[in-house]
C-alpha cells in the first residue's frame, strides 16, 4: 500500500491477535497512526508554504498592475477582474476577425489621426496575421 505521499506502508491486518494478543494489534494501531500523523504534519506544512508563496506572488502581481498606494483587493476578486478583462479581449478578438470590414475604418481612422510627419504604420488585412503580412 501507499500512503498520501506515495510512500510504501506496510500492511497489517488490525484485528487479528497474533501471539502476543490484544497488545500486538493496539501497539500495530499506534505505530501506523503515528505514521499517518507525522505525513499529515508534513503535508500541512508543505501546503502552508504554498499558500505563503502565493500570497507572495498575487501581491506582487497586484503592485505591477495598479497603483501602489491603494489597498490590495482580494485575490479572487483581482484574478476575477483578469479573468473578466481576458474574457473580453478574446470575444473582441473573434469579433474582429469575424467581421474584418467593419473594423478596418479604426486602423483607417488611427492612420489619420497620427498626421503626415507620423511613420508610417504597417498595413495589413485583418484577416491576415500578423507573422503573414511582414
Amino acid at each position: 500500500q501507499l500512503n498520501a505521499l506515495g510512500k510504501g506502508v506496510a500492511s497489517q491486518p488490525f484485528v487479528t491477535a497474533g501471539p502476543g494478543g490484544v497488545s500486538d494489534v493496539v501497539e500495530g494501531a499506534k505505530v501506523r497512526l503515528s505514521a499517518l500523523h507525522a505525513t499529515l504534519q508534513e503535508q500541512h506544512r508543505v501546503l502552508q508554504r504554498t499558500l505563503e508563496r502565493a500570497r507572495l506572488h498575487t501581491e506582487d502581481t497586484q503592485r505591477f498592475f495598479g497603483d501602489q498606494t491603494t489597498a490590495l483587493l482580494a485575490a479572487d476578486e483581482f484574478f476575477g477582474y483578469i479573468a473578466g478583462f481576458t474574457g473580453l479581449l478574446a470575444a473582441t478578438s473573434i469579433e474582429v476577425q469575424q467581421n474584418p470590414k467593419r473594423w478596418q475604418r479604426f486602423f483607417s481612422a488611427a492612420d489619420e489621426l497620427q498626421g503626415e510627419g507620423a511613420k508610417p504604420r504597417l498595413k495589413r488585412s485583418l484577416s491576415v496575421p500578423p507573422e503573414s503580412a511582414q
